[in-house]
């Protein structure tokens, strides 16, 4: 419709204006002030009084350009773009990714793969040169990533890289190209046991039988001893290996051959003859002829033996003590724990059939069976056990074993005594409870009493209070179990209640005349001599004595001081021993009214 609209406005103006004259690429146009116009994109002028912007005709994949100077004023179009020619412009291809569209195209499907060492990523984009690094080539069409689509040059080409594809190698002989090679002498030598002719020729590896040297160009055979064989790869003539199970070799370059046997036996490794024979070891069978032993095929529970000739008919059941899991496995031990065994004929679980030994047998586990014990008397063997002595367990107290298999068993004590860990007989080693126990006999161990504070049971106890009694003066106890303890009254004092129940707190200090050297010492008299007396809390019998004052007298002993009886005008000194016999008379100037009064200055009148 533009270009319509276009066309009309020209035939307007050439009919009712007067023409300009304009430069070639330009048509009048009477709405300028210079009366011309650039001809638009498809239109061309070639100037002059009475130009006029007329249509081109551009070749296919071709277009002009606005101010088009004649009718083929074209240029082709850019990569990536297609033009049906004429008036027409360049459109944009969409060709897939590996594609693009070609130069001159005229058509938006006109889009071709990219070939071998190119890609592009589709649209308007054109094949361009992948870029794979040498050793590497792209031989792939339609590529769409440079390097994606770059394969290793194989072993006998090379590549330089980039858009290049791989070529033939001029390797020497015994070489061969390595794999990424950029060059065409990028070569290595055959590994040893391969040879090559050289050039684009990979590295072959050699026959059984032949060897070859790192570098060779051709394989060589071997020279190797009867019941041997070359080894593959190999670099010399001596590089064997025996021959394997059931096969033979006659040596040189010659490979290993089937041996025949007989029935239950087989060619061992390295045999020189198609008969050299041996007897197929357990787990295997052989029916003869091909000289190899198979797997046997046992049941679960039997094992297979040596020599057999059929992988089921020779198997065997399994002893107490063995498993087999069948198929090829021989009898083996089971792996019962110590203390377990298995008694289990045709058995097929190694430790799933062991069972615990009872009390008095002992198994040192895998195959071994319970056996009885050899305990000493006092001692029994519990549940298993793995060793017959050293595995023996002291029997509790009140319990007895007599020894060897026997369980503990209850002992059968009179009252008032219990037998101790480890006895041997049901009484003969039966002991007293100590005080402060008791038991009331059979197989009871001895148990605290519980006697009050202040008292405590007597050995041979049978009930728990029975025989309780009060601790003596200068002991004392705590209760229960307690026995009585000496109290520990301080020097000069003494405990003498009957049933004290702390070491202190009943001590009393000694009266006069008495002593105690503390502890459990009761209060004993003194041994004053006559004229004195002991105090109170006196800790010697004669070392605490001391004179008795004047006005009494101390008879000695533990006798304590007592008044005088002086007739009147006398009186006692200190130290008097009697009532009357130490009494003297009073000194001029005092007087005394007798008894127990001192002598006392007169006052006489003046």
């Amino acid at each position: 419709m533009q270009r319509l609209r276009q066309l009309l406005l020209l035939g307007l103006a050439l009919q009712y204006s007067t023409a300009a004259t304009c430069k070639p690429g330009y048509g009048d146009d009477p709405t300028t002030s210079t009366g011309c116009t650039k001809c638009i994109q498809g239109l061309f002028s070639v100037g002059g009084d009475s130009a006029g912007c007329l249509p081109v005709t551009c070749p296919v994949g071709s277009m002009a350009f606005a101010g088009a100077v004649n009718q083929t004023d074209c240029h082709p179009c850019d990569p990536g773009q297609f033009s049906i020619g004429g008036q027409s412009i360049c459109h944009p291809a969409d060709c897939s990714p590996g594609f693009e569209m070609p130069l001159g195209s005229n058509n938006p499907n006109d889009c071709v793969p990219c070939t071998a060492g190119t890609y592009s990523t589709g649209a308007t984009s054109m094949c361009q040169p992948t870029t794979c690094l040498p050793g590497f080539a792209s031989s792939a069409l339609k590529a769409t990533d440079p390097t994606a689509t770059c394969k290793a040059c194989p072993a006998g080409y090379f590549g330089t890289g980039n858009d290049t594809q791989c070529k033939p190698m001029t390797c020497a002989p015994g070489s061969a190209g390595v794999a990424t090679a950029n060059t065409p002498n990028n070569c290595t030598k055959c590994p040893d046991g391969a040879a090559s002719n050289g050039a684009a020729e990979a590295c072959t590896p050699c026959d059984p039988g032949f060897f070859a040297a790192s570098g060779d160009a051709a394989c060589q055979p071997a020279t190797c001893p009867p019941g041997w064989r070359s080894n593959v790869p190999s670099s010399v003539a001596s590089n064997c290996t025996g021959c394997a199970v059931g096969t033979y070799s006659t040596g040189g370059s010659s490979t290993c051959h089937p041996a025949i046997c007989a029935p239950g036996y087989f060619a061992p490794e390295g045999s020189t003859t198609p008969d050299n024979c041996e007897l197929c070891p357990a787990g295997t069978y052989s029916p003869g002829g091909d000289a190899h032993c198979k797997s046997t095929s046992c049941a679960q529970g039997f094992g297979a033996v040596a020599g057999a000739s059929d992988g089921e008919a020779n198997c065997v059941a399994c002893e107490p003590g063995y498993f087999s899991l069948g198929q090829k496995s021989p009898c083996l031990p089971t792996t019962c724990k110590p203390g377990f065994a298995s008694d289990v004929h045709a058995n097929h679980l190694p430790d799933a059939m062991c069972s615990l030994c009872p009390q008095g047998y002992f198994s040192v586990g895998g195959s071994g069976q319970c056996t009885p014990a050899t305990c000493l008397g006092g001692y029994m063997l519990p549940q298993g056990a793995s060793d017959g002595n050293a595995s023996c367990v002291l029997c509790a107290a009140g319990q007895f074993s007599p020894g060897g298999t026997s369980a503990c068993q209850l002992t059968a004590c009179e009252a008032g005594f219990a037998a101790p860990a480890g006895a041997s007989s049901a009484t003969a080693e039966c002991i007293q409870c100590p005080g402060g126990h008791y038991s009331p006999g059979g197989a009871t161990s001895c148990a605290d009493t519980t006697c009050t504070p202040g008292s405590s049971s007597p050995p041979g106890a049978s009930t728990a209070t029975d025989k309780c009694t009060p601790c003596d003066q200068g002991y004392y106890s705590s209760g229960g179990s307690d026995t009585c303890h000496p109290t520990l009254c301080p020097p000069g004092a003494e405990s003498a209640d009957v049933g004290a129940t702390d070491a202190t707190a009943s001590c009393h200090r000694c009266e006069l005349g008495y002593f105690s050297e503390g502890g459990s010492n009761q209060c004993r008299e003194s041994t004053c001599l006559p004229g004195s007396s002991a105090l109170p809390g006196a800790t010697d019998p004669l070392a605490n004595c001391t004179i008795c004052n004047s006005g009494r007298f101390c008879a000695g002993g533990s006798a304590i001081p007592q008044v005088t009886h002086c007739p009147p005008g006398q009186a006692s000194p200190r130290n008097a021993s009697d009532a009357t016999l130490n009494c003297s008379e009073c000194a001029q100037g005092t007087f005394s009214p007798g008894g127990s009064t001192a002598c006392a200055p007169t006052t006489c009148p003046p």
